[in-house]
């Protein structure tokens, strides 16, 4: 009976090994023997890219509609180890600790690599992008490195996701960790490991920096951030004693009080669940390497959190489908913990795109987000939300919009924005085919 049990596992999961439980519904999978330091997730490709520091490689794990790994993960060599990642339509940005480049890679159809990456330069001094973040609507490309100054660069971008124009860099204090941008209130948040840390910048409508930014001197060695807008809280992973924070915000964004916890040592990354009303946090250390906290309606800490044992230091997680822990370790770097929530966006009710007509829309978030819909659009009507502005949907919204009367298939842009996390999704309606399902990006 054990023997059967067991080759159906390694049939189903072929090269991604499974290996041991340390909770009902936790997952263990080793992915090319290296550490996993950095992940980016594509829901719409169904792809789940990961990189570290032991192999000079980025590895592509396709995902099943469950969002469970299946198949064998693809290797591409890359010139040298990822630290970072991020995602944006068809390009992936990816950070390293050995140089002062940037490296974006584009990305086919089905979400894999193509051709050689283009590299930009991210530092004055020092060396590795440490943090990327893209502003929900992709004007502007941030990046933290580990310089000791100017460990901050701003790009802009072209339409095609790449920066045009000069770096602009800028000082915070210590190594740039960790971004959380609020394009709501035009507010930046960076986690500095060293120094008298994090820091928050103004911005301007156009994404770029309004000028200098200050130290709110919360915490201690901060190497991550999550971010509810809504709520008003800054969750800060800290690399000491008080290893977690809790930051109250005002109105506007800014930094008012704070709140410090002390359980299971020094963390190093962050996740929020604001639908589970769930934040988890990842720890440096072996042992009990996962830490999941209860939060309230406020977005404040209640009770004691629950541990758990995953594969080695929890270095990244990344929430979609699932939970996904990548893994300071060779054997066991990548952990899933199971999640339930498949949000969409359904399009329907229109039959011929080329004059003008009334679609209907439906968007379901379990998660809370902000919205900004534009494209060939005449209007939105029968709905809270309005064309080109921003606008909070707590759940299942249904909204009409009506096209322009433009020849031939019409577009239409999504703007997603959620916690320390965005998407940016584009629906188009073809002339033969005006129902799409298009899945969202947790």
């Amino acid at each position: 009976m054990w023997n059967k049990r067991l080759k159906v596992i390694v049939y189903c999961l072929l090269s991604v090994v499974c290996c041991l439980l340390s909770a009902s519904d936790v997952s263990h999978y080793t992915v090319g023997g290296g550490y996993t330091l950095s992940q980016a997730l594509n829901l719409e490709k169904r792809k789940l890219y990961l990189g570290g520091t032991s192999q000079q490689a980025i590895y592509i794990v396709s995902l099943d509609e469950s969002g469970m790994p299946t198949g064998e993960p693809i290797a591409y060599p890359t010139e040298a180890n990822c630290l970072s990642m991020a995602i944006y339509e068809n390009k992936l940005y990816v950070g390293n600790n050995q140089d002062a480049y940037l490296y974006i890679y584009s990305l086919d159809k089905d979400g894999l690599i193509i051709g050689t990456p283009t590299k930009v330069i991210i530092a004055t001094e020092g060396q590795g992008a440490y943090s990327i973040a893209l502003d929900p609507e992709r004007r502007k490309l941030y990046v933290g490195n580990m310089s000791g100054g100017n460990n901050l660069c701003v790009y802009s971008l072209d339409k095609n996701g790449f920066p045009v124009g000069e770096a602009h860099f800028f000082t915070a204090s210590g190594y740039t960790t960790s971004i959380a941008l609020d394009p709501i209130h035009n507010k930046l948040y960076l986690a500095g490991y060293g120094g008298e840390n994090p820091f928050v910048c103004g911005l301007n409508n156009d994404g770029s920096l309004s000028g200098g930014g200050w130290s709110f001197g919360f915490g201690n060695l901060t190497y991550a951030l999550a971010l509810d807008i809504e709520r008003k809280r800054l969750y800060m992973a800290n690399n000491s004693e008080g290893d977690l924070s809790v930051v109250k915000l005002q109105e506007d964004g800014v930094p008012s009080t704070y709140t410090t916890y002390s359980y299971g040592g020094p963390s190093i990354s962050l996740s929020l669940d604001k639908r589970k009303n769930k934040l988890y946090v990842g720890k440096n250390q072996g042992g009990n390497n996962l830490y999941v906290y209860d939060i309230n309606k406020f977005g404040d800490i209640k009770g004691t959190p629950t541990a758990f044992q995953l594969g080695g230091p929890t270095f990244s997680l990344c929430l979609g489908e699932n939970l996904y822990l990548g893994n300071y370790s060779g054997a066991n770097n990548l952990s899933i913990l199971k999640e339930d929530k498949i949000p969409c966006i359904l399009i329907n009710d229109g039959t011929n795109t080329t004059n003008t007509q009334d679609i209907k829309i439906s968007i379901s978030a379990p998660n809370p987000h902000w919205i900004k819909v534009s494209g060939d659009l005449e209007a939105i009507y029968e709905s809270k939300i309005k064309l080109n502005e921003w606008v909070s949907v707590s759940s299942c919204k249904t909204m009409k919009v009506r096209l322009s009367p433009k020849n031939g298939n019409k577009r239409i842009i999504f703007y997603f924005f959620e916690s320390a996390g965005f998407g940016n999704y584009t629906g188009i309606l073809k002339k033969e085919d005006a129902s799409i399902l298009l899945d969202m990006l947790k």
